[in-house]
């Protein structure tokens, strides 16, 4: 047998060169330390592997974990889960109700069911909507995963009904009838994200370089589905034209068709767990005319463009996607450049009007207790055209923010840890070759004020008349505007 003869050598080794077998010893010691820190830096820890079965009505879903190493003492669900519904999982702790222990174990597997039949129907904010025909649910209501440790791939092996689908932010292999396959990457647990299970339209495609996964769930009756899908690859081409690839190579794209809501498309946001997703609700009642007019879905679409950033760092995330949800606007055509500049100015009149005395970087973090909203992201636009104005007059136009962003998307692209603001415009202004981000961070972020527009304005042929945006200037003003926005 093979290790009857390691240890027959081993042993004879072990009495003629006693110091020579403690040195590769040593040696075999160092470089199984080196192996095990490698795999855990590059998250290279054996994938925990899931078997999630639902059932016809998509009320029932079971799960069999299996963590290879034996099943972790305790178990972590998003706190969004009643424990109520869920069998062979008990809470660990009372005064954590995301933490569990497993009561059904068997060879290194813990078996677990939901119940989702009694819930209410849900709203896009919940991590569970029930839908006709379909269900979204958030991947942490359904992964247990090991509490307080470290980060895991995660291998998810689906039976669905024949008839249904499913979307997620990870590319799909198709197993058999019913039975499907996907790698989420370790941001699966630490951020929120949507899966997609039942009937729905599916169409993929190319486009910059990168794979769009679209879906559509809820009545197609007014509009196609091929109709919707070509309205999104629409955005993703004029921004694969504006920053010369399209940002990542995979995207999930989930579009939700509730009832009659007022708007085009009421509410939108990205998703990244395990990959990246946009996620917007649409209004079924309405053509696909009308929500090529719409902004938010270039305003999510942009917020691919950077790294996942914390609260207290929204100002920069959302600051981009508002800058670019009126630039791409005017490069689509679906507005005019004078339409765009005249929205940014509008805009940055709502973040002055929340002014209180606080910094930026207070009202960031405190965002959703204070309700600033408009103040963080129109402060944060304001700092993009700042820079992107800076950029092009300090590099002769050889640099613009869209080709920083671009050139950041290649090196940087997808990632999978949270990034500071700050770390972020400092790899902007190393791809750049000029400080021009991390300056603008250090005069704003802890400053009371709304960020100074004036010099870009100046340089611009910008004028603010009593709140108007006056538009005019010479040449080199109209040339600096056409660069960004396209021709007046």
């Amino acid at each position: 047998m093979p290790h009857r003869r390691v240890r027959l050598a081993s042993t004879l080794h072990e009495r003629s060169r006693p110091r020579k077998v403690a040195v590769v010893r040593s040696a075999v010691w160092m470089i199984a330390i080196c192996v095990l820190l490698l795999a855990s830096r590059d998250g290279l820890t054996a994938p925990i592997r899931y078997t999630i079965a639902v059932d016809r009505q998509f009320k029932a879903v079971t799960v069999d974990a299996c963590f290879g190493a034996g099943v972790p003492a305790q178990l972590s669900l998003s706190t969004e889960v009643a424990p109520n519904i869920l069998s062979g999982l008990s809470l660990a702790r009372r005064s954590r109700r995301s933490v569990y222990r497993a009561t059904t174990v068997a060879k290194g597997c813990a078996h677990y069911a939901l119940d989702l039949s009694g819930l209410p129907p849900g709203n896009p904010h919940a991590g569970f909507q029930r839908l006709t025909g379909a269900i979204l649910i958030d991947p942490r209501w359904l992964l247990a995963v090991p509490h307080g440790g470290g980060p895991h791939t995660l291998e998810l092996h689906f039976i669905l009904p024949v008839s249904a689908r499913i979307s997620a932010p990870a590319e799909i292999r198709a197993e058999g009838a019913g039975r499907w396959r996907l790698v989420l990457d370790t941001r699966a647990w630490d951020r929120s994200g949507r899966l997609g299970i039942g009937r729905m339209y599916q169409a993929k495609h190319s486009v910059g370089g990168a794979t769009l996964a679209i879906s559509v769930i809820g009545s197609l009756a007014a509009v196609p589905g091929a109709s919707y899908a070509q309205w999104v690859t629409q955005i993703a081409t004029t921004m694969s034209a504006a920053f010369g690839r399209f940002p990542v190579p995979y995207t999930q794209v989930l579009l939700v068709l509730p009832a009659h809501t007022g708007e085009a498309v009421p509410w939108g946001e990205v998703v990244r767990a395990g990959g990246d997703g946009v996620l917007l609700y649409v209004d079924r009642t309405r053509g696909v005319e009308q929500l090529a007019q719409d902004w938010v879905a270039f305003h999510e679409f942009s917020h691919l463009l950077h790294p996942f950033m914390g609260r207290r760092d929204s100002w920069w995330a959302e600051g981009l996607a508002s800058y670019y949800q009126n630039v791409l606007r005017a490069h689509a055509g679906q507005l005019t450049p004078q339409a765009a500049w005249r929205e940014l100015h509008a805009g940055f009149g709502r973040g002055r009007s929340e002014l209180d005395g606080s910094t930026l970087a207070v009202a960031s973090h405190e965002m959703m207790t204070r309700r600033h909203f408009m103040r963080v992201y129109w402060s944060g636009a304001a700092i993009a055209l700042l820079a992107d104005v800076e950029l092009r007059l300090r590099t002769r136009n050889q640099h613009s923010l869209a080709e920083v962003l671009g050139q950041f998307s290649l090196c940087c692209l997808p990632v999978t840890r949270e990034w500071t603001a700050r770390e972020f415009m400092r790899r902007l202004d190393e791809i750049a070759g000029v400080a021009v981000f991390e300056p603008l961070l250090e005069r704003n972020f802890g400053a009371p004020g709304f960020p100074d527009v004036s010099p870009a304005y100046a340089v611009l042929g910008l004028r603010d008349r009593a709140g108007e945006l006056e538009i005019g200037g010479g040449a080199a003003e109209r040339r600096l505007r056409e660069a960004i926005m396209g021709s007046d």
